[in-house]
């Protein structure tokens, strides 16, 4: 294939071609090593199509680089591919990787001869390093002049011939395929530029480039009057500790100057700098000062037809260390960049319309706060305009941000990819050889595209912790430093967007830590969860039920009204199929949900998406084979199949028709990508994830919208999900329990670091659950009182509620009485119970274990119980930590629902309690 773009001139044979391996290819940009010239990046000769090449450059996408022609270039011209596959060296001897903090790793061998890193290639493991495929892009003065599409491993190199005459700049990028970067050596084979006699190009930076530029400010009079019409900002700190009170001060957007404006609330602020361009220049901590940001990047990234454009963003910072504020007004427009153009300040919006139906927390943290929306453009991308929006809240040391791409433009396009935010902190620790524990900057980054885990941290995520390669004055010397965070999809979104179309991203949330305190930074992430995601704390009573034989169900409703439950969920194996929409299956449900209704009981259950197959037309498609697998269960069907639309029609048809209350959906979309071309539901490998993680989202939001609610063990809270499992290994239930109860306790106590109790469900096996026998189960309920006890009462004492997963909740008189009594207890203290935990000792088995709910807005601040796991009582003296209960000077603490007592706290806000804690049992107090 030639790929040829010349005007009719002659060349003389004085034009002689300048290649590119012999220009200073140091200023090549590129996140996997460095290029290597007249080699592949293997270490091997260039091989592409099993054709050996002598010279060019050979990179690893993402790249990019500037020649410098300063309009004297006549010719570009290169062989351009993708590096063989059999030009990897696989050898396990000698073998080496760096491993990323999302845990990619990068894999190499060292030459002992001129101890450079000859790359293998990226993946997981060696077996996943994916077949290569690239774009090569051609932009003249920030102009497209050639783009080759898609090459992939294995196909024959295209040799491209462009004219370039008049050209200063040539930017050349090499960017992935659509389905990430691993595998993608490209070589730039014989790539040379002809020039006119007597010229000679040069390789440059960007901040080369800027300099070359006139200096440009973006701000005409239409936009310097809009920023005046702004307040001028009051510099204020709070001056309470807004984990316990609301500070005074309210979310602003406000100016400083005529050309900054500002974000803040008290606690955080965001400081943008409005000149050739508009550009964040500080993310600031206003209470303890500490200033996160050491160097400007752009706003966003968005990568449209295979080219990536910067929003907003500035070029020319002389030092990436740190930032003066001296150098802004010298700073220019970052090359190819969306220009600012500008802006609206409006109030923040509910992001999920809700109203709850069932008990919630009276101590809500509502989310209000100001909302500013900076417009972009592009000089060469007529009609194509880049919306970023910035959210600060009230109360809270929070900032959101999000996109919004819209084509009004004459055709489609394709955004390929985007970066929604990127941060260059300033790294809290750094070393010189690079060896030295990397730790993280006092901030918390989440956005809501995460995917099979437990908790945030545990998910996979898209957020990724990367090096900056153009911060040459960093401590390490191989640059090696993570000190860049950004905020984007691993792969894709590719979303094709036809005329009059938009496109919005995923929400990035901003959250700031005051210090490295594991207790103070959880309470600030759940406070979050609060605030986001305030459905998170409706916390009904649930029992799960394993039949769905009409009787049993109708026997199970009466049990709930009688003790004080107030939800039934049709459990896994209970006989109930969602995807069963006859009207025989649809009036069966309808009837049982009417009558648990009529009881004040709601009504619900499960249903399975994702770790199953259906079959080789509907299962996801393994890239790297073209069958079905490679899912994050093995097989699992893709929501974009036939199959999978017609699941979430059924799903909704069932709920709408039948009155559910709850969607317990087990295996809720895990992220797997899907290579098939058949599913109506995607186009491809590179939009797979992206369109069925909107499919669910959608799903869930509209359930969320109905009050429906929805147990689902991955972390979609911010999508509108309200519980996940504590983290529990499910074997554990079929263990002897007594052993179930000192690994619950862990579970609870693990769970609440960075999530709310409400926001957890765990176990409890009133029948056989994956074994264990008589041993390992409650039932007969009468015969275990004493382990039925202890379980309601460490999961009601969490503010956990359980899966008592069974088909009664009592079988006795006496089981009757025991279980009323324990709901009875919840409900007195519902309100504290479901207050955020701070965490005392963890269960060990060698002495006591505890922890203790505080909310200072509340009447009762503190709930404490204490366990001991021992065959004899006990009695301690403990420390109360009281400070998140709000109180300072005395407490009043009732223990075991004895008269209160009076005592004085010392320095550290503590109260010093003696405990008496019976043998294999548990002692519980409330402090108001």
């Amino acid at each position: 294939m030639t790929v040829s773009l010349l005007g009719c001139s002659m060349l003389s044979l004085a034009q002689q071609p300048q290649f590119l391996s012999g220009l200073n290819n140091g200023t090549i940009r590129q996140d996997i090593f460095s290029p290597v010239a007249n080699a592949s990046m293997t270490g091997r000769k260039m091989k592409m199509n099993q054709k050996i090449y002598e010279n060019g450059i050979s990179v690893h996408a993402p790249a990019s680089g500037i020649i410098s022609l300063k309009g004297k270039g006549i010719r570009f011209v290169a062989d351009i591919g993708v590096d063989d596959k059999d030009n990897r060296n696989l050898e396990p001897a000698g073998m080496e990787s760096l491993t990323a903090t999302d845990g990619t790793k990068t894999f190499y061998h060292t030459d002992k001869t001129t101890n450079r890193k000859n790359l293998t290639g990226v993946g997981r493991d060696v077996q996943s390093i994916a077949p290569g495929s690239i774009v090569f892009t051609l932009l003249g003065d920030d102009k497209q002049i050639l783009s080759t599409g898609i090459l992939r491993q294995g196909d024959k190199p295209v040799h491209v011939e462009v004219d370039i005459s008049g050209i200063d700049a040539l930017r050349f990028s090499v960017t992935d395929g659509g389905n990430g970067i691993s595998g993608d050596i490209a070589d730039l084979a014989n790539a040379a530029v002809i020039m006119q006699p007597g010229f000679k190009p040069e390789l440059i930076d960007e901040h080369q480039l800027s300099k070359n530029k006139p200096h440009e400010n973006g701000v005409n009079s239409q936009l310097s009057a809009l920023l005046l019409s702004l307040p001028v900002a009051q510099p204020s700190v709070a001056a309470t500790d807004w984990l316990i009170q609301k500070p005074a001060q309210k979310a602003a957007v406000s100016r400083i100057g005529n050309q900054q404006v500002i974000l803040s609330n008290g606690l955080i602020s965001r400081t943008f700098y409005v000149g050739a361009n508009m550009a964040t220049t500080s993310i600031r901590n206003l209470v303890t000062g500490e200033e996160y940001l050491r160097a400007i990047k752009p706003e966003a990234d968005v990568m449209i037809d295979s080219i990536n454009y910067p929003v907003g963003g500035l070029t020319g910072q002389i030092d990436q260390a740190y930032l003066l504020p001296d150098w802004l007004d010298k700073m220019n427009v970052i090359p190819h960049s969306f220009l600012f153009k500008t802006f609206k300040v409006s109030e923040l919006k509910q992001k999920i319309p809700w109203t709850s139906k069932r008990w919630l927390a009276s101590s809500q943290w509502k989310a209000s706060g100001k909302e500013l929306t900076c417009y972009y453009e592009h000089p060469d991308l007529k009609g194509i305009s880049v919306a970023v929006h910035y959210e600060i809240y009230d109360g809270i040391p929070l900032i959101s941000k999000w996109l919004e791409i819209n084509n009004q433009g004459d055709k489609k396009i394709q955004v390929n990819h985007f970066t929604a935010e990127t941060i260059a902190f300033s790294e809290p620790s750094n070393s010189p050889s690079g060896k030295q524990e990397w730790l993280k900057p006092d901030f918390h980054l989440e956005n809501d595209y995460a995917f099979d885990g437990f908790t945030y941290e545990g998910s996979d995520q898209s957020i990724f912790w990367q090096t900056d390669k153009t911060y040459t004055s960093q401590a390490d010397y191989n640059l090696m430093t993570p000190c860049v965070v950004k905020s984007m999809p691993a792969k894709g979104p590719e979303q094709i967007l036809e005329q009059g179309q938009h496109m919005v991203t995923f929400n990035t949330y901003f959250l700031a830590l005051d210090g490295t305190d594991r207790e103070r930074n959880g309470l600030s992430q759940r406070k979050m969860y609060r605030t986001l995601a305030p459905w998170a704390t409706e916390n009904p009573i649930f029992l799960h039920l394993t039949s769905t034989n009409p009787e049993v169900v109708k026997q199970a409703v009466d049990q709930c009204k009688t003790t004080g439950y107030e939800m039934i969920i049709l459990s896994f194996g209970s006989g109930l199929n969602m995807e069963d929409t006859s009207a025989r299956n649809i009036e069966k449900f309808r009837s049982l949900a009417a009558y648990a209704h009529a009881k004040g009981i709601e009504i619900g259950g499960y249903s399975l998406f994702s770790s199953r197959s259906i079959d080789a037309e509907n299962d996801v498609i393994d890239v790297t084979t073209g069958k079905p697998g490679g899912a994050r269960f093995g097989n699992a069907p893709c929501l974009g199949s036939k199959w999978g639309i017609a699941y979430l029609q059924k799903i909704n048809k069932f709920f709408a028709e039948t009155g559910f209350d709850l969607l317990e959906h087990d295996g809720p979309y895990p992220g797997d990508f899907c290579a098939s071309k058949d599913h109506p539901g995607h186009h491809g490998y590179g939009d797979s994830q992206w369109n069925q993680w909107k499919e669910s989202i959608v799903f869930y939001k509209a359930l969320r919208k109905k009050g429906i609610y929805l147990n689902l063990p991955d972390f979609y809270f911010l999508s509108g999900s309200n519980k996940v499992s504590v983290g529990y290994k499910e074997v554990n239930w079929s263990l002897p329990r007594e052993q179930q109860l000192v690994l619950g306790r862990q579970n609870n106590y693990d769970g609440t670091w960075t999530r709310t109790p409400a926001m957890n469900w765990t176990f409890v096996p009133l029948v056989e659950y994956h074994g264990g026998g008589a041993a390992a189960t409650l039932e007969p309920l009468a015969d275990h009182l004493d382990a039925y006890e202890a379980h309601m009462k460490q999961n009601y004492g969490a503010g956990i509620q359980a899966c008592y997963r069974g088909n009664r909740l009592y079988d006795t008189e006496a089981t009757r009485a025991l279980v009323i009594k324990e709901v009875a207890h919840y409900k007195k203290y519902r309100e504290i119970l479901n207050a955020d935990i701070i965490h005392l000792q963890r269960p060990t088995g060698r002495d006591w274990d505890g922890f203790m709910h505080a909310d200072p807005q509340l009447k009762q601040k503190a709930f404490a119980m204490f366990f001991n796991p021992l065959s004899e009582p006990i009695t301690r003296t403990i420390k109360l930590p009281l400070y998140y209960a709000g109180l300072s000077n005395n407490a009043k603490i009732s223990i075991q629902g004895a008269p209160a007592r009076h005592f004085a706290l010392n320095a550290k806000k503590e109260a010093i309690v003696n405990i008496t804690i019976p043998a294999n049992s548990s002692t519980w107090l409330v402090v108001e």
